[in-house]
């Protein structure tokens, strides 16, 4: 499981590495409609979509490979406009669900800044 797990949290930070690489260069485009889009077309678009869905996706199955008898923890934000909905099974999984949120609204200011604050 932590082998799997690993390579899509790995995917996932590339993922997020692309998207931010490609707005900066203007391959992708970047606003707010109710929520933060990211839009483009062309391959290096289509590239990033992909890698996003299946590091999501690896994320997602590795949580049922659980082959020994250890305890999962489980945690997770649901951001709905302004609204964030926080669970998780330990204090743990939440304490880090919450600063993973922290980082992530920091990023998309930051990009809001770079973006249409010139």
């Amino acid at each position: 499981m932590r082998n799997t797990f690993y390579f899509g949290i790995f995917l996932l930070f590339a993922t997020i590495a692309m998207i931010v690489i490609g707005i900066i260069k203007g391959y992708l485009g970047f606003g707010f409609f109710i929520f933060p889009v990211v839009y483009g077309s062309g391959l290096y678009a289509a590239l990033a979509a992909i890698a996003l869905i299946f590091s999501i996706l690896i994320i997602f199955l590795s949580m049922f490979e659980n082959t020994s008898n250890t305890k999962v923890d489980f945690g997770g934000v649901v951001l709905i406009g302004p609204v964030p909905i926080i669970f998780g099974n330990s204090k743990v999984t939440i304490i880090l669900s919450i600063i993973g949120t922290i980082i992530l609204i920091i990023l998309v200011l930051f990009l809001y800044i770079i973006i249409y604050i010139k």
